[in-house]
């Protein structure tokens, strides 16, 4: 399925279009390849500390320069500290288990950006996964 507008892409919207092809899509992804994907994505450890982020979420979250070993939930989107979103993830790694997809209103610099959150661990690789559309 294509995207509608071709300037908005989403992981929902984008083939491989089921959750089990963008897993398999980003377990095995090269960074040349992660940078090019169509959506926000950032790779993250069970702790929350970035260990792979593309430019679609360095531009997204207003981000200058490398993220890599910073910690998401409080150096980079502190935001995003909160029960709707580190509580889900905090949850999903306790479970051993996440595929979770919501909105949510980021804040980059003065402005307000409504989002969709994918959070979720690829079971195979035990890769935690942040995705933004």
């Amino acid at each position: 399925m294509a995207p509608s507008d071709s300037s908005t892409s989403t992981f929902e919207s984008l083939e491989p279009s089921s959750p089990a092809e963008i897993d398999l899509q980003l377990a095995s992804i090269s960074q040349v390849n992660f940078d090019v994907l169509p959506y926000a994505a950032l790779e993250t450890d069970a702790q929350g500390r970035v260990l792979l982020i593309n430019g679609k979420a360095r531009q997204l979250l207003g981000l200058q320069g490398s993220a890599v070993g910073r910690a998401f939930f409080t150096d980079i989107c502190a935001w995003a500290n909160n029960p709707l979103f580190l509580g889900r993830f905090v949850a999903g790694v306790r479970r051993a288990k996440m595929d979770e997809t919501f909105s949510f209103v980021l804040k980059v610099g003065a402005q307000l950006v409504l989002t969709r959150v994918r959070l979720f661990l690829e079971p195979s690789s035990q890769r935690y996964w942040i995705l933004f559309s």
